[in-house]
């Protein structure tokens, strides 16, 4: 039994073979191997089911499923005690990992409603200063109007009247911080089921949205499991599989 130990961040943990006792658990585990290893042999041999050999592989199936248990006692405590040394040490992690999370998550939120409102007050000084121009442009063009009107040219003063009004582009800086190094803006896209029949309707003509209509197989043998010869499902055909189990 191999005897290394895990180290991490300078911690050493104890190593695998005194948590799994090397001397007993490699003795019991060999012992046990001696005991099915020839069945197992035995059973590899048989190749063809006949009058002849069949009761042979029923004994042998007997005697395996006999070893299954043997084999699942064995480990069972063992993994039950490894289990046992990992619970609290997982429940230490995702308390520390939690803590940190949830901080660095509301943070986060924090922040990003921060860069909105600067966003939405950088973008409302935008409108306004714009609003400003135009209505200054447009009181310009009327007024080049009227003085081509007194000059007598009045097809001109009509067509500066005509114009369309283009103010130039406004941006205003932010008088806000720059954004410090280390922050991270991030743009995601999810969805939102509103109208699950729409959705099977839509994958029913479009095999490509497929994929978004997942179909609880699981769910189904179940339901297969328990209704037997009854299950009755649009869509679906009742599939029956026999095997042959082994009492020990």
């Amino acid at each position: 039994m191999a005897t290394s130990v895990v180290v991490e961040a300078g911690l050493r943990l104890q190593p695998l073979a005194e948590i799994l006792g090397p001397s007993e658990f490699e003795e019991r585990r060999i012992a046990l191997r001696r005991d099915w290893e020839p069945v197992v042999e035995a059973a590899r041999k048989v190749k063809v089911i006949d009058p002849l050999t069949c009761e042979e592989a029923t004994n042998l199936g007997r005697l395996l499923q006999g070893s299954s248990k043997e084999i699942e006692n064995f480990y069972k405590p063992i993994k039950s005690q490894i289990d046992a040394l990992k619970k609290p040490v997982l429940a230490a992690e995702n308390a520390d990992a939690g803590a940190v999370q949830a901080e660095k998550v509301q943070l986060g939120n924090q922040i990003t409603a921060y860069n909105a409102q600067q966003r939405r007050i950088r973008e409302e000084q935008e409108r306004v200063a714009r609003e400003a121009m135009e209505k200054q442009a447009r009181e310009e063009a009327l007024n080049r109007a009227i003085e081509l009107e007194d000059l007598g040219q009045l097809e001109q003063a009509a067509a500066v009247l005509d114009e369309t009004v283009h103010a130039p582009m406004v941006v205003i800086q932010s008088t806000t911080a720059q954004r410090v190094m280390g922050q991270v803006g991030k743009l995601t896209y999810a969805m939102e089921v509103v109208d699950a029949k729409a959705l099977l309707l839509a994958a029913v003509s479009d095999r490509t949205l497929m994929p978004a209509v997942r179909i609880d197989e699981g769910w189904l043998n179940r339901k297969a499991g328990l209704e037997k010869e009854g299950f009755n499902v649009p869509g679906c055909r009742l599939v029956k599989k026999e095997t042959t189990h082994f009492r020990s």
